[in-house]
C-alpha cells in the first residue's frame, strides 16, 4: 500500500515535468515549424520532423503510467526534443550527446530526469542568447555510479532570474521531490548538483548540472 503510494506521487510529478513541453503552446510551436517546412516545400524535413513530434507525443502518452524508463529510451526522448527546439529557432544553438563506452544503456532512470534540466536549458539559458548556443550532455559510469554532466553556455542562472524566468529553481525543486521518492520506491540514490559557470572576466558564462545516480545493486546482494 505504501509503496503504491509513493508510486502514484511519483508519476503526479512526472506528469508536472512533462506537462511543460506537452502544453498546448509546445504543441503549437512544433505544429507550425512542420507547417513551415512544407510551405517551403522541404517534404524531407518536414516528415522527419513530424515522425519525431509523434515519437515524442506516444511515448508520453503510452508511458504515461511509468515512473522510470532506460537511459536510452531517455535520451532518445531529449534527442527529439532538442530537434524539434532546434529546428523551431533556426538552429540557433547545436547539441551534442557522448556517452562513454562503459555506460549501461538499459539503466532505468527517473522519467523525466534529463529532459527537465535540458528543457530548461534551452528555454532559459540559451534562447536569450545572443551567440550560437552549444549544449552538451556527457555520460560516464563508475561501477554503479552513473553520472549525467549537462553543460551549456548559456546567460546562467542570475541573469535568467534578472529576466524574471524562475524556471530552473522550479524544475530542481521538482526533480529533488521526483529524486527522494525515486530513492524510496527502487532504493536508487540521485544527487544533483547545479554549477553557474564563469569566463576569465567573472562573466557568466553558463550552467552545468551534475546528476549523481547510484544503484544500491552491490548493497542488495549482501542482503541475499
Amino acid at each position: 500500500m505504501q509503496q503504491q503510494r509513493i508510486q502514484n506521487e511519483l508519476i503526479k510529478l512526472q506528469y508536472q515535468a512533462v506537462s511543460h513541453q506537452l502544453d498546448p503552446h509546445f504543441i503549437l510551436n512544433a505544429m507550425n515549424t512542420v507547417s513551415s517546412a512544407i510551405i517551403r516545400e522541404q517534404k524531407e524535413e518536414a516528415y522527419q520532423l513530424a515522425a519525431k513530434f509523434s515519437t515524442l507525443f506516444r511515448e508520453t502518452l503510452e508511458h504515461s503510467d511509468d515512473v522510470s524508463r532506460s537511459l536510452e529510451d531517455e535520451l532518445e526522448f531529449v534527442k527529439n526534443y532538442l530537434l524539434l527546439e532546434q529546428k523551431r529557432f533556426h538552429d540557433a544553438f547545436s547539441f551534442d550527446f557522448i556517452v562513454e563506452d562503459e555506460v549501461e544503456s538499459d539503466l532505468p532512470i527517473p522519467k523525466m530526469l534529463i529532459q527537465n534540466f535540458v528543457e530548461n536549458a534551452v528555454k532559459h539559458g540559451l534562447r536569450p542568447l545572443d551567440k550560437k548556443g552549444e549544449l552538451v550532455i556527457h555520460i560516464s559510469q563508475k561501477n554503479d555510479t552513473l553520472k549525467i554532466n549537462i553543460t551549456d553556455n548559456g546567460i546562467g542562472r542570475i541573469n535568467a532570474g534578472s529576466n524574471g524566468s524562475q524556471g530552473t529553481g522550479k524544475g530542481l525543486k521538482l526533480m529533488q521531490q521526483i529524486a527522494m521518492l525515486y530513492k524510496k520506491l527502487e532504493g536508487t540514490s540521485i544527487d544533483i548538483v547545479i554549477e553557474d559557470l564563469e569566463d576569465a572576466s567573472g562573466e557568466a558564462s553558463g550552467t552545468r548540472v551534475i546528476i549523481l545516480i547510484r544503484s544500491d545493486r552491490e548493497a542488495d546482494k549482501k542482503k541475499v
